[in-house]
């Protein structure tokens, strides 16, 4: 299975949608240090080089800690996003779900 990595998919979004991804960024950088991202993985893996599937858990992740205010350090964060640009982070999530909904169609 196709990774959602910079080239086919982060670098689109992100210039659709930059502050919304750099929130992302500074939440996944966060994440990492929480469940020791280096002892997990091999030195230089990125979130967009692990399988789909994980990246999808993570995103999953990002979004109950964000929309449902589930805790996390992000929360403040993006409070502030939200109160200038809910429609940019809610337009993440959207194309998000689309291209993962797209790329599971393809591969039934």
């Amino acid at each position: 299975m196709e990774n959602l990595n910079k080239e086919n998919f982060w670098n689109d979004l992100h210039s659709k949608y930059p502050e919304a991804v750099n929130h992302f960024c500074k939440w996944i950088d966060e994440y990492k240090e929480q469940i020791g991202w280096k002892k997990l993985f091999a030195e230089g893996i990125k979130f967009h080089d692990v399988p789909l599937e994980i990246q999808n858990g993570i995103i999953a992740r990002y979004e109950l800690e964000m929309h449902n205010n589930k805790g996390g350090e992000g929360k403040e964060n993006y409070k502030k996003i939200m109160s200038v640009y809910p429609k940019q982070v809610r337009e993440l999530f959207a194309d998000l779900q689309n291209s993962i909904n797209n790329h599971a169609k393809t591969l039934n």
